[in-house]
């Protein structure tokens, strides 16, 4: 600390010392003077009230009204407002009391004091109100002569004998809030002043002294703390010829010589610095760069690697250096590129390339190298500069990306984009070099049954394996691919009609003896081969892949497990199908579709419960075409899920305006087993359902029992999407699918619908009695109902009330009829 700041503080702090302390004893003698005043007041006007004779009269005549000259006298003499609050009291009850406007206090909390007969002096006491306010409470005895009796009275008038006694008392407290304020005033317009000013006399004082005392000897000393810190231009201040002169100019000569000294010191550590930062930050951008550097001798023996290498290489330094980096070749880069790049780089060129080389480790990498000749001052090559790039991850990515675009992912074999590519340059070449061939399109049967019964890892290995198989009993000029999910194609080379059908039954027999299914212990797996001849049957890839395609579909209507050739009426299909295709478009986009619907009854109280909602579609005659038409078109040509959902949309819509004549009366919409694979139609009944304020209890779905079943997770999901809806669930032609009353714990449908193959000839036929039976039971234990179709007769519908079924439907319950007639 400075000595002109010691000297101000302790002179200051001295002032300060007794400027306080003479502060607080003039504050205490003015506190305690207002107090003394204070306390005059409070007697000198209670005992003025307690001697008045017109109190005394009011208190012996119990007399309050008496009072008001009294109290008027003592307001006047309470100049001030100090009076809180004042009591005037007999020896039995108050006369009277009253609490200051501006004091903040309750009648309660005036004190209110025991035995005072026997007070005969006044006294006082202090009081502090749940505000906070400060009183003090004066009390002061009321004596005087007592009235008894009318004679007593009289006695007394003409008794000249004082009886004294305490008649009462009177109360006042005075509140401090006057006083604390006048010691307030105080504070404010005298002591403060009073203090502010011997402070400011003291700091004038000590700063007077620092001047001329402290003054040269804190120059002298800054001037070194300048100098100490460098800055030797400045020079101190000679202002007397005493010994604090000559230390000065012995200071100024001290710092000329420093200065000079200095210059000369601070241009040589510049010029070195300068050096050294720029060899610092090219050697830390060489350490911490992300590719390898390395440096090398005019004859290629290593000097100097940075960490890259050795994190790259994982040798280190001391391994790498002095060697020639030819101990990291791995031997598959011809030596010619050597040759070629020795002889760049010798010339004073750059040389741009690739290696591949090997870690410590054995394993292979590749790196991108910058190799450039490093000149002395005379222009002569006296080292090599290598910047190396590793990119094996990149290199590995391309070739990744390479193999996915023509590969399958799960198979490895080619997927359909490579498949398309040879197929089109194999068709060409048959048509210049006139080369036959085969081209086989595989599908396998209840795949999605499998995948879903037995898991989804089960179902990819089984493609595995089957890929497998094929490239095993295949011959290598042959082309396979997998075109997506559970379908593949063969390309055969030169091959017949009789070679491409003996190679497909082979297929065939292999996948029925897949081994690794048949350990399972489920049943065999089989497949559906389509097989289409170039160029008989196609000149392009695609005719020649509809040509496949259909005759695949062939096979399968024909009983699956197995092949089929394409031929002239498969052709004659294709044309029927686009003419198919053409009339559902047209039907989607002009809305040429109408619905009707047929009823259903409640077999036990045959009354109307709801209405199979069935699909029409209207011809260029306005005639009416049946759906078993259309719908495998439908579903071949990617239209089956518009045409489910105009389906969902009209019958809601329908059904919200049914809802005025009858709100219990149900809807059953059928859904063809694509519309387990369509996300958006949950979403699309919601919507519906919402914007026609349409009750989904009345709304139930229908899909088939085999459609169920082939899709059984699908089905699942998509039962119970719409269930949580509150839509209900039906499972249309039970008995001629699967025939499994197992799959039915698992569905979470409401109706079961017994095929119409079961109720035609039930009045009559006992094995058809027995199985509908069986239905009933089944669907009655699992909590399900049952609804009877192609009830046809009363005999019929008589019979199935006797078994137990539920409702029932067809042409004797009802014909279909449109929404119009039902309206009606």
């Amino acid at each position: 600390m400075r000595i002109r700041t010691k000297l101000i503080i302790y002179i200051s702090g001295l002032i300060l010392f007794v400027n306080v302390l003479g502060c607080l004893v003039f504050l205490n003698s003015s506190r305690n003077q207002h107090i003394q005043d204070l306390k005059k007041l409070g007697f000198s006007l209670s005992i003025h009230l307690a001697q008045d004779s017109e109190v005394i009269h009011a208190i012996n005549c119990n007399q309050p009204a008496f009072l008001d000259a009294s109290i008027k006298k003592i307001k006047q003499l309470d100049t001030e407002g100090e009076i809180g609050y004042w009591r005037i009291s007999g020896n039995k009850k108050t006369l009277r009391e009253d609490i200051a406007l501006t004091a903040d206090l309750k009648f309660e909390e005036i004190p209110v004091y025991a035995g005072l007969q026997e007070m005969s002096e006044p006294m006082v006491a202090s009081v502090r109100s749940s505000a906070g306010e400060r009183f003090f409470n004066f009390i002061v005895p009321v004596l005087g002569k007592k009235l008894f009796s009318e004679e007593v009275f009289a006695s007394q008038m003409f008794d000249n004998e004082d009886v004294p006694c305490v008649l009462g008392y009177v109360q006042i407290g005075l509140s401090t809030y006057v006083m604390n304020k006048k010691i307030y005033h105080v504070i404010i317009y005298n002591i403060i002043p009073m203090g502010l000013g011997f402070i400011f006399g003291g700091i004038c004082l000590a700063l007077s002294l620092s001047k001329y005392l402290v003054s040269p000897l804190q120059h002298l000393t800054n001037m070194t703390r300048e100098v100490a810190k460098g800055n030797l231009a400045l020079r101190a201040k000679v202002g007397s010829n005493d010994e604090i002169g000559m230390l000065s100019g012995n200071f100024n000569k001290m710092t000329t010589y420093l200065e000079e000294s200095y210059r000369d010191l601070k241009r040589e550590i510049g010029e070195k610095n300068r050096a050294m930062d720029e060899l610092r930050k090219l050697s830390m951008a060489v350490e911490q760069s992300p590719c390898i550097v390395m440096i090398t001798d005019i004859r290629g023996n290593i000097e100097y690697v940075n960490k890259k290498f050795e994190q790259i290489t994982g040798y280190t330094f001391e391994d790498a250096v002095g060697k020639n980096p030819r101990f990291l070749k791995s031997g598959d880069l011809p030596e010619k590129e050597y040759k070629y790049m020795w002889k760049t780089i010798m010339s004073g060129r750059e040389w741009r390339g690739e290696f591949i080389n090997k870690k410590k480790d054995g394993e292979l990498y590749y790196e991108h190298a910058y190799i450039t000749p490093i000149r002395d001052s005379h222009d002569t090559i006296t080292h090599f500069l290598g910047v190396k790039e590793d990119i094996t991850e990149r290199k590995n990515y391309e070739k990744q990306l390479l193999y996915l675009a023509d590969h399958d992912p799960l198979t490895s074999l080619y997927n359909r984009r490579r498949f398309q590519k040879d197929l089109e340059f194999i068709i060409l070449q048959s048509k210049r070099y006139n080369i036959i061939g085969a081209l086989l399109f595989i599908d396998l049967d209840n795949f999605k049954y499998i995948n879903d019964s037995l898991g989804h890892q089960y179902g990819d290995e089984l493609l595995i394996s089957i890929a497998h198989s094929l490239r095993n009993n295949l011959r290598k000029a042959d082309l396979i691919s997998r075109l997506g999910g559970d379908e593949f194609a063969v390309i055969l080379h030169n091959t017949s009609e009789q070679q491409a059908v003996a190679i497909a039954n082979q297929i065939l027999d292999h996948i029925k003896l897949h081994n690794s299914f048949r350990e399972k212990g489920s049943a065999t797996i089989t497949a559906s081969i389509g097989i289409a001849l170039y160029p008989q049957h196609g000149n392009d890839a695609k005719e020649l892949q509809k040509c496949a395609d259909l005759a695949m579909y062939k096979a399968k209507e024909e009983g699956r497990n197995r092949s089929c050739v394409f031929s002239i009426d498969h052709k004659k299909q294709i044309e029927v199908w686009l003419e198919w295709e053409k009339q559902i478009r047209d039907a989607l986009k002009n809305n040429m579709f109408v619905l009707y619907y047929q009823p259903i009854r409640n077999i036990k109280k045959r009354n109307l419960v709801g209405y199979e909602v069935l699909l029409r579609m209207i011809d260029k005659n306005n005639e009416l075409i049946l759906p078993s038409n259309f719908i495998k078109v439908a579903e071949r040509i990617g239209l089956i899920h518009e045409i489910d959902r105009w389906v969902v949309r009209n019958t809601i819509r329908y059904a919200s305006q049914y809802k005025r004549i009858n709100e219990t009366i149900r809807f059953e919409i059928n859904l063809s087993g694509k519309a387990l694979n369509d996300y958006e139609l949950v979403s699309i009944v919601k919507q519906e359902l919402e914007a026609n304020n349409v009750d989904p209890k009345s709304i139930v779905f229908e899909i088939t029992e085999t459609s169920a079943v082939e899709n059984m997770l699908e089905a699942e999901r998509f039962i119970s999407s719409l269930k949580e809806m509150g839509c209900c669930f039906a499972l249309d032609d039970f008995g001629i699918g699967f025939s499994s009353f197992h799959y039915l714990k698992h569905l979470p449908i409401d109706y079961i619908k017994i095929d119409g193959s079961f109720v035609r000839n039930i009045a009559h036929n006992t094995s058809d009695q027995h199985l509908v039976r069986a239905m009933v039971e089944v669907a009655r234990g699992l909590g399900k109902k049952t609804i009877a179709e192609f009830v046809e007769s009363e005999e019929i519908l008589q019979k199935l009330h006797e078994i137990g079924v539920d409702y029932a439907q067809g042409y004797f319950i009802g014909r279909p009829v449109s929404f119009s007639d039902i309206l009606s």
